[in-house]
């Protein structure tokens, strides 16, 4: 998963424009990636009120939720923007509270980079949070009860 101090920038609309298209690069490879791999159990989101991000939730049967994201990233320093793609994935114990997690970062590039650069690191995204079992949720996080 990306740090969220990386990411706080304030985009002129032509910024907002650029990542807007990058952003739809992205998701043409998200969903012709679904297509190939008959992903029927996708959603694919974007959220763009805060981060210039696009997020792609797998639904699979080992009761673990996975998800692919990718986001606009500019560099504070230097003002260098590229795209980091990353994973996560996570199972929830409703019993004892607490969610057991992992992410990593898969691929960092240019902001420029070609469409088939983009499916490549959205393939292997999804080949290693798919190839994550339980014993890969090294990370635990307490959650509260919900209020009824």
């Amino acid at each position: 998963m990306v740090s969220h101090e990386a990411r706080r920038f304030a985009p002129t609309p032509e910024d907002e424009a650029r990542y807007d298209q990058r952003l739809n690069d992205i998701e043409i490879a998200m969903m012709r990636m679904v297509g190939e791999r008959s992903l029927g159990g996708s959603d694919v989101e974007r959220w763009r009120w805060d981060v210039p991000e696009i997020t792609m939730k797998l639904r699979t049967t080992d009761g673990i939720e996975r998800s692919i994201q990718a986001s606009i990233v500019v560099d504070e320093e230097t003002s260098r923007e590229s795209v980091a793609v990353g994973v996560s994935a996570w199972r929830d114990d409703e019993r004892t509270f607490t969610r057991v997690w992992n992410s990593a970062n898969v691929a960092n590039l240019r902001m420029n980079a070609r469409e088939k650069t983009i499916q490549r690191a959205i393939e292997r995204a999804y080949d290693r949070v798919l190839g994550w079992t339980r014993d890969d949720l090294t990370k635990q996080t307490s959650l509260q009860p919900l209020r009824r």
